[in-house]
């Protein structure tokens, strides 16, 4: 791979941009000009192999043809429709296909506004105000009407769902969760309670797919463990990266109100593009892909008695938290950084492989990991 040339054009350029823009998430500190498959590239033509992919949205690889081509002729017929595209009735039947628990689909501009209009559905319907979300992490914003409740701590959950459950509307939760052991699916004994309690007071379990969705394979989580919520929020992979969003769930939900939102026609036609490009192979390749690397790793370091490991979610991967401090894992980002990878700037950021990752690419990044732990 060729290394960094700098000096050169892309860091007055990053300064340029930072006296306007506060400095991105993603901590590179250079401008990016395009990206293709594995990679982006910069003004100085350095490409740097990106394992961050758009938080997981970008699952064949940047720039894909295909989705390319689409998002181009969609965007010759129009960008703003005031009313359906036939590519939008083409996306929400592609998504629906997926999901037997959706029967009607509404999208949304973001995923945020998604998990808004899910909590808003609930919200309408039952003719009630309290929401119960179980965080991963303390919330950055509360509200009277939403009770933040710990992911995992199924007992206590089980017990605040009791005590509210008169004035409750609905339950958000995700079913997978990043914790301080590594990925973690909801409990079945929980769901199974949950199910009872939603039933017996009238309150919706919405789940958030937003990051299970389309990632392990067709469908959700909820699709490969036989679950059907009364609704769904979906994100930016059924978009191909574009910020989109989706609520689906029960068509008496949906259709109980006119809702907010008109589909961008190049959205729907990029993200159909993708989804028709993803395949039980295609997921076999990545997943395998995933495990083997995730198992060569944690045996490395087993042998060598050192103490990081990594946990998957299909090919979603990530350092087990509780096995790494801050300080070892900037020297991860650090070392991999020199080799012209991108990984997230937090350990408590999931990385991603896509279909465009080469056994080469991948290789590369298995030597970076071990070489940086032995440091």
């Amino acid at each position: 791979m060729k290394k960094k040339k700098y000096p050169g054009h892309s860091y007055p350029l990053f300064a340029e941009a930072s006296a306007v823009l506060p400095r991105p998430a993603n901590h590179l500190p250079t401008l990016i000009k395009y990206t293709r498959g594995s990679r982006i590239y910069d003004f100085d033509n350095n490409a740097f192999t990106d394992y961050t992919l758009g938080q997981g949205a970008i699952i064949l690889g940047h720039n894909n043809r295909i989705a390319a081509l689409a998002a181009k002729k969609a965007a010759d017929q129009g960008i703003f429709f005031s009313s359906f595209s036939r590519d939008t009735v083409s996306l929400a039947k592609e998504i629906k296909k997926h999901f037997p628990a959706i029967e009607k689909i509404q999208l949304t501009s973001s995923e945020e506004k998604a998990r808004r209009l899910a909590m808003t559905l609930a919200r309408m319907n039952r003719k009630k105000e309290l929401i119960v979300s179980l965080d991963q992490a303390s919330p950055l914003n509360s509200s009277s009407n939403i009770l933040h409740l710990p992911w995992g701590d199924w007992n206590a959950v089980t017990l605040e769902l009791r005590r509210h459950a008169a004035a409750l509307a609905a339950i958000i939760l995700t079913p997978v969760a990043f914790t301080r052991q590594g990925f973690a699916s909801v409990d079945s004994n929980f769901l199974n309670t949950l199910t009872t309690l939603s039933r017996e007071h009238g309150f919706y379990i919405i789940f958030d797919e937003i990051a299970t969705g389309f990632r392990e394979g067709l469908g959700g989580w909820q699709t490969a463990h036989h679950f059907q919520p009364d609704l769904t929020c979906l994100g930016r992979i059924i978009g191909g990266g574009f910020s989109l969003g989706a609520v689906g769930g029960k068509a008496e939900i949906l259709d109980a109100f006119v809702l907010p939102g008109i589909p961008n026609p190049v959205v729907a036609k990029t993200g159909l593009a993708i989804l028709r490009q993803l395949t039980p192979p295609v997921y076999a390749k990545l997943n395998t892909t995933a495990e083997n690397f995730t198992a060569a790793l944690n045996s490395f370091w087993e042998e060598k008695k050192m103490l990081p490991r990594l946990t998957r979610f299909g090919s979603m991967l990530g350092f087990i938290p509780e096995t790494i401090d801050d300080n070892e894992y900037a020297a991860f980002v650090a070392r991999a950084w020199t080799n012209n990878i991108i990984l997230p700037a937090k350990a408590a950021e999931p990385f991603y492989f896509s279909l465009s990752h080469t056994r080469a690419e991948i290789q590369t990044l298995k030597q970076t990991l071990q070489s940086a732990a032995l440091v």
